[in-house]
């Protein structure tokens, strides 16, 4: 049986990965989210995300954001490059319904690949 969650190999978890994808200054934004991507040497893309307490004071909601970004990352890692995506949430996604935010994700995905795929 296939392992359909986001498993660790696909995760960025230390500070100096995410510091590595911030110092990449390869970016795409929009009111709902920021995108970041540099280059990898792993198998596949990675995912890091970064939902502050200033998007809700609410875990609940929080977490929400959190396991949308997760889902659509999973849904779209198969059409992804080699990259580490960081995806920081802003306010405006608490308010937003899944298609806006799945809508919003995949042309990050797709900017980013073009953008910084090459690099």
């Amino acid at each position: 049986m296939a392992l359909l969650g986001l498993t660790s190999k696909r995760r960025l978890k230390s500070r100096s990965q995410f510091d590595r994808v911030f110092d990449h200054k390869c970016c795409s934004r929009d009111k709902y989210f920021a995108v970041y991507a540099c280059p990898n040497n792993e198998q596949g893309p990675r995912l890091g995300l970064v939902v502050s307490r200033r998007v809700s004071r609410r875990a609940v909601d929080r977490n929400r954001i959190k396991r949308q970004i997760r889902e659509d990352f999973r849904l779209s890692a198969a059409g992804l490059k080699e990259l580490d995506y960081v995806v920081v949430a802003r306010s405006a996604a608490l308010e937003e319904t899944g298609a806006a935010i799945r809508a919003s994700l995949q042309q990050h995905w797709k900017r980013l690949n073009k953008q910084c795929g090459n690099s």
